[in-house]
This record gives C-alpha cells, sequence and structure tokens, in this order.
C-alpha cells in the first residue's frame, strides 16, 4: 500500500459530539476500524481532504484485496458533514495518525 491513502474531501457542518470512526470492510469478519479524532478539529464550514492511511486500515484488519465497503463513518453522537468525493492518493490536508 506504500503511502497511498483513502481521501475524503469532506465540510463538517457540526462538530461531533462523541468519538467518530471509519471502517472500511472487506466480508464477513474481515474489516479495519480507526480512530477520526481529527474530525472534532477541523474547522467547521470549511471543504477540507482527509486523508487516512491505508497502512492504517490494514494494521487494524483490513485485507487491501478484498475491499466490499471503502467508507463508513459511525458515531454514538451526532455529526452534519457535506461529503463531495472519497478516492485514494497521496495528497491531503490533514493525515489521520494510526492507532497504535
Amino acid at each position: 500500500n506504500g503511502e497511498l491513502m483513502l481521501l475524503a474531501t469532506l465540510r463538517v457542518d457540526s462538530s461531533p459530539s462523541a468519538a467518530v470512526t471509519l471502517t472500511q470492510s472487506c466480508g464477513e469478519h474481515c474489516g479495519g476500524t480507526v480512530p477520526l479524532p481529527e474530525l472534532k478539529t477541523l474547522p467547521t464550514g470549511a471543504w477540507t481532504v482527509l486523508g487516512v492511511p491505508l497502512k492504517c486500515l490494514a494494521r487494524a484488519g483490513a485485507d487491501m484485496g478484498r475491499i466490499t465497503s471503502p467508507w463508513a463513518l459511525t458515531t454514538r453522537g451526532s455529526l452534519t458533514f457535506s461529503l463531495a468525493q472519497v478516492s485514494l492518493g497521496t495528497l491531503a490536508d490533514r493525515i489521520v495518525a494510526c492507532p497504535r
């Protein structure tokens, strides 16, 4: 996967009230989830390209050769955002740090 990232061009309209995670699924009992604390710090009302390194999702359990759902956000709280694009690339305004 090198330095390739899953890129989301998004605008946070209201900051999340609880933790947000990104999940990439690859079939039954296969997937990777990473926390997105960066969503709390993004400026509201501004478009941002958020990058999640594929290596983070792979370390979390996603099999890059079997992806069935590339991008799903979840939270137990509230979050309002607009999504313009999800793609692969190497350039982002903010890059999510891999969990340890």
